[in-house]
């Protein structure tokens, strides 16, 4: 896993996601260890720029990991890599799926799990928003 991660942080998104989907294939990765690959594997492809991949990668994470982070985190990136592909409804399902599982999952830690990963583009989800309903968007 240090290897894998250790090309992620070096931007060798390439190589970091072969590394990670070694990792998830594994017959003796637990189930979060696979998460964790996935997700990984998943925003590797996103980075360079296989979005739809990467959104189908994360999609899956987002339904069957146990791990409510990782679930979240997978929802997040695969609306943003979904938003950049003009699936913008697609994007807002995602969203959507993020905000209730952040209400069912995290509770007492609602806001700052929101902040950190709304606040950081809040246009974001209004130009998703409107894209989807056939307005122009505004600035990326």
């Amino acid at each position: 896993g240090a290897r894998a991660q250790a090309l992620f942080d070096a931007m060798r998104h390439a190589e970091a996601e072969e590394a990670f989907v070694a990792l998830a294939a594994r017959d003796d990765a637990d189930d979060a260890a696979r998460c964790r690959a996935t997700l990984l594997a998943g925003q590797a492809m996103i980075r360079r720029r296989d979005r739809a991949r990467g959104a189908t990668a994360l999609t899956s994470v987002a339904v069957h990991c146990p791990d409510a982070d990782a679930r979240a985190w997978a929802r997040f990136h695969a609306a943003k890599a979904l938003g950049a592909l003009d699936r913008h409804a697609d994007a807002i399902a995602q969203y959507d799926a993020l905000v209730l599982e952040v209400l069912r999952e995290y509770e007492g830690r609602f806001d700052t799990f929101l902040n950190g990963l709304m606040l950081s583009n809040p246009r974001q989800l209004v130009r998703h928003e409107v894209r989807a309903r056939g307005g122009e968007g505004g600035p990326a």
